[in-house]
Parts: structure tokens; sequence; C-alpha cells
């Protein structure tokens, strides 16, 4: 292989190692968008997209022991190597998360129950149940409500008399996502239709516990 042949190969291979760096430094910042496009685990278009975002963590790393591999042989590409292991080692933290994060999702998902409001023109009360022994502590609960209705509703989620969280919903599309702290093994949710004259509401849900 010719000096210029080396030059150009090396320089791919420094370019890859720039790469790997760049991903690992994406990979630091994965919370950010994760947190600003709200992405819910109930819905399974966006459940895809999260996951498929919490992989870039994995790309790093792959790129960056491909691009330490075969710039190994060229000991004058010091900076390349620096470059790859930088990518490598940011990409370790994250990478950690996202085995935690991807699985967490498939299961909540694949364990989470379904509820229907057929019939969105009347008041109807719907009781979600977290299938769990009363001995086991439920401590937390995800709802992601979605469909659509002709005119506006207001929708309630009742832990106790105490905890209720109301939601206006108007004409047209339905999303709702909640996720966070419940300590009842019930949700009892309460559905108020205003000049609704048809639509349909389903509900899906998963109840954390502490085991």
């Amino acid at each position: 292989m010719t000096n210029e042949n080396l030059k150009s190969e090396g320089s791919k291979r420094s370019k890859l190692a720039v790469a790997a760096m760049i991903l690992g430094l994406l990979s630091i910042l994965l919370p950010i968008p994760v947190a600003a496009l709200r992405l819910h685990p109930l819905s399974l278009i966006e459940l895809l997209v999260r996951d498929f975002i919490w992989l870039l963590p994995l790309v790093a790393l792959v790129v960056g022991i491909i691009a330490l591999r075969r710039i190994n042989k060229y000991q004058e590409l010091l900076k390349g190597k620096i470059w790859a292991s930088v990518g490598i080692l940011l990409s370790a933290l994250p990478l950690l998360i996202s085995l935690l994060v991807i699985p967490y999702d498939i299961v909540m998902y694949a364990k989470s129950g379904v509820a229907t409001i057929d019939n969105v023109t009347k008041d109807a009360t719907v009781v979600l149940f977290s299938g769990k022994d009363k001995e086991k502590m439920v401590s937390g609960l995800s709802i992601y409500i979605s469909g659509y209705i002709d005119g506006s509703a207001t929708i309630s989620l009742c832990e106790n008399d105490q905890n209720v969280r109301e939601y206006e919903i108007s004409s047209g599309k339905v999303c709702i996502r909640r996720s966070g702290d419940w300590y009842n093994n019930e949700c009892l949710i309460k559905y108020k239709p205003t000049n609704v004259s048809s639509g349909y509401l389903k509900i899906r849900y998963y109840f954390d516990d502490f085991f």
C-alpha cells in the first residue's frame, strides 16, 4: 500500500473515531430530547420511537470499538485512538441506563391493561384494578388515554377523595398522558361528556409496585 493510500485509509479511520466521539456526546444528552418529546411507553408508536432513541448509546459503543480496532495498526493516529476511547467512555453510562429503560418499557407495555369507553355520549365510570395482592404496595400508575370525541368532556382520575386529577378535553383527537406516584390498588375514572355525539376512548394503564 502506498503512502497516499495509507494516509487516505488513516483519514477514514480517524473520521470514524470522531464519529464515535460525537455519538458518545449525543448519548450523554439523550435524556433532554426524551423528556422534551414526552414520549409515553404505553403508546406503541411512542414506545418504539423512545426505545429507538435509547439505542443510540449502543451505536456509539459499537462505532467506538470498530474505530479503535481499525486504527490500532496506525501508531501515528494517537488522536483517533483518544477520540474513539472518549466515545466509548461517554456511551458507557447512557448504555447502562438504556439497558434498564428499554426492558422496563417493553415489560410495562406487555403487562399493561386495557379498558374502553364505547358510549362516549353518556356519563361513564371505569374502575382500573392493579391485579396485585393488597399486601403488595402499589407505588405508581401510568395511564395513556387515546381516541376522539365529537364534543367536549371532563375526565377525572381518582386515587381517593383528596387526590383527584381532572382533564378537560375538547372536540377532536384525545391524548391524555399520566405517569407518577400512585398508592392505591385501584383507579376510579369518571367521564362526563358535554354535547358529545360520537367517538370512542381507549385507556391503557399500568400499575407499578415496589417489588
